[in-house]
């Protein structure tokens, strides 16, 4: 009976403004995707609304919103007792003190002023908020492959104090205009950048060589022009983004899990350790699978999983019966379906669940809701998309999903 007013108030923080409040109004977007749509629908609205009076991307405003909390880079000077202390958000995102000397102080120093006190403890509770936005939110970039400019990854990953602690747990990838990975890299505490030989990298250097492999590729007779005008080519547009394991091999997984393990960093979410389903040559032109059809799952952890993974009840049959479930990926037009054949039913959860056929459909081809009935169910359907149509990572992603319930099936 509240939806509306729901509605209305994450309208009404788009429309405050702050960089409190559009953080606030971006989770809701992600966090009511399957629960309370209404909700996580209006605040994606009004989120875009927001990025359009900007004139940037929603992706681009999310960006901006992380507050730096006025440090200078990394840090935050600051004065007690006549002594200079400087604080930082350690790799556990808590605010951590350092004295003239260095030295790591177990808290706040004596003779900090109570405003002082009170703005940290302010910054600290804002910081949490931050973590439990951003984590998901990366996670979901993982997934679509968002990629920065190497500018742009600069800026926000080196020089805001929270964004830096995610750029040194996780590992990143150099990618060419065409999306190919060229290196991989990990994020040092002392903000240096190091492939796995532990060399920093160039990415000037980076640029010569990708311009130059492009001039390679593009001149009839394999000339190689001089490196001055290699720079102003295409070539030379390289971005950055976190890496799949589906783009590396078990080699390079293990040494970088290895490194992160030696120098007890923990990952802020599965990112090396994520299940990879790759397609078979043989099923480039599937548009509807059946490998996983007559699956049973317990009711509660079928749901409990779905909600976890972003999966949204669809259409609703006779009795309240769950007839599917979608996920959207947006970003690339395509929507997930799985078909649910069991018992399980709205409001009636103590019973199997059961997987059906797995399909993939255009963004805005199948409508979904109370007896709907509009999912595919015959091949020639043309809202279907041919697995080999799908990102690998996409289908990768949505396949573990389903291998996850075939391996805690029901005996």
């Amino acid at each position: 009976s509240r939806g509306k007013m729901a509605e209305n108030v994450v309208k009404a923080l788009a429309l405050q403004g702050s960089q409190r409040a559009l953080r606030a109004v971006e989770f809701f977007s992600r966090k009511y995707k399957t629960k309370n749509k209404n909700v996580g629908a209006a605040a994606l609205e009004a989120f875009d609304v927001a990025a359009e009076e900007l004139g940037i991307t929603p992706y681009e405003l999310a960006d901006s919103v992380i507050p730096n909390f006025d440090f200078d880079g990394l840090f935050k000077e600051f004065e007690a007792n006549k002594e200079t202390y400087r604080a930082y958000i350690g790799n556990d995102f808590k605010l951590a003190f350092l004295d003239e000397d260095n030295k790591l102080l177990k808290a706040l120093p004596k003779g900090t002023s109570a405003e002082l006190k009170e703005e940290f403890k302010e910054i600290g509770k804002e910081i949490r908020d931050i973590v439990k936005s951003q984590s998901s939110r990366l996670e979901q970039y993982l997934v679509i492959q968002r990629r920065w400019s190497v500018d742009k990854w600069q800026d926000l990953f080196l020089t805001n104090p929270v964004m830096f602690v995610y750029a040194v747990r996780l590992i990143w990838g150099i990618f060419d205009e065409k999306n190919q990975l060229i290196t991989v890299f990990r994020c040092q505490e002392d903000q240096t950048l190091t492939d796995k030989n532990g060399d920093e990298i160039d990415f000037l250097e980076l640029k010569i060589k990708n311009s130059e492999l492009k001039i390679v590729r593009s001149t009839s007779d394999g000339r190689v022009n001089s490196p001055e005008n290699a720079q102003n080519t295409e070539g030379s547009k390289l971005s950055i983004g976190m890496v799949h394991p589906i783009d590396l091999d078990a080699a390079t997984i293990y040494f970088w899990k290895n490194d992160l393990l030696e120098n007890a960093i923990e990952a802020i979410f599965p990112q090396l350790n994520r299940p990879v389903i790759l397609l078979e040559t043989m099923d480039k032109n599937v548009k509807i699978s059946d490998a996983f059809e007559g699956v049973e799952v317990g009711g509660y952890t079928f749901l409990s999983r779905m909600d976890k993974t972003g999966w949204v009840k669809g259409s609703i049959g006779d009795g309240g019966g769950i007839l599917s479930y979608y996920k959207e990926f947006t970003e690339v037009g395509l929507v997930a379906i799985v078909m649910q054949t069991g018992d399980l039913s709205v409001g009636y959860y103590d019973v199997n669940a059961e997987i059906g056929k797995v399909m993939f459909v255009k963004k805005t081809g199948v409508r979904f809701g109370g007896y709907r009935y509009d999912e595919p169910s015959k091949m020639n359907d043309p809202r279907l998309v041919s697995f080999g149509d799908v990102p690998p990572i996409v289908y990768s992603e949505v396949m573990a999903d389903m291998q996850f319930f075939k391996e805690n099936k029901v005996k």
